[in-house]
């Protein structure tokens, strides 16, 4: 018989009890009332210990189930590692064994398609998938169209957002677009250096963005080797603009 069995019946014969106590008193009088709240109390109180009893037992027989299936874990995993396998565990939790060449790989994989998951993957690939209509004269221009083509993928883009002293001209959650156009002047470039010493107390990632180079390369592999020394963590896309590469 099972426990929801087992409660129904003791449930009818506690409101039976009920029934007949309570006429029984009505018509017997003050003693059949002490008789039947008295008896009441006492099946209740049965009920109670009966309920307690099941739950322990519950209890008993879940802790010896899950200390069974550890024991049975822990076998299986000690018989692994003495065929030299190693335990993998994914960006999902998921875990499988395999030799330690094969756990390397599904780590490389796993670290691969995490960062081609990220939001500052994404936003970097379509960065660079952006092509101008044109060569533009403007700065300013510059940015209203790339705004508009990262708009489409990533409707809660901001434009020039402040946040303390920064205020990056395109803003995506925690990523700051810093953009540069035409880049004609080193002075421009420099520029951009005071700006990154500042944005990432407000930003867990920057991206800069420029547009139509034509400083001296010497000077601009200078400039881009003392950014990476300084601040490795951001990643910085050179626009090239060319009849070829016009949208």
């Amino acid at each position: 018989m099972g426990e929801s069995d087992a409660a129904s019946i003791f449930l009818s014969i506690f409101f039976i009890w009920i029934s007949v106590l309570g006429i029984v008193a009505l018509a017997s009088g003050l003693l059949a009332v002490i008789v039947y709240v008295i008896g009441t109390a006492l099946f209740l109180l049965f009920i109670f210990f009966y309920d307690y009893k099941r739950k322990v037992e519950r209890t008993r027989l879940q802790k010896a189930l899950d200390e069974e299936q550890w024991r049975l874990k822990n076998a299986f995993e000690e018989e692994q590692r003495k065929k030299g396998l190693v335990k993998f565990v994914d960006r999902f939790g998921n875990g499988k064994w395999g030799n330690p060449s094969e756990v390397k790989k599904w780590a490389e994989e796993d670290d691969a398609a995490r960062i081609k998951e990220s939001l500052e993957y994404r936003v970097a690939q379509l960065i660079k998938e952006f092509k101008p209509a044109r060569k533009l004269r403007d700065e300013y221009v510059y940015e209203n169209s790339l705004y508009s083509w990262l708009k489409s993928q990533f409707p809660e883009i901001k434009v020039q957002m402040q946040k303390g002293s920064s205020r990056p001209d395109i803003v995506i959650e925690n990523i700051a677009i810093e953009i540069k156009g035409p880049t004609h002047r080193a002075d421009q470039l420099d520029s951009v250096l005071g700006k990154l010493l500042r944005y990432p107390q407000h930003f867990e990632k920057v991206i800069v963005v420029l547009f139509d180079v034509t400083v001296s390369e010497s000077y601009y592999n200078d400039w881009l080797i003392g950014l990476k020394n300084k601040f490795p963590e951001v990643e910085v896309i050179r626009k090239e603009i060319t009849e070829d590469n016009w949208g």
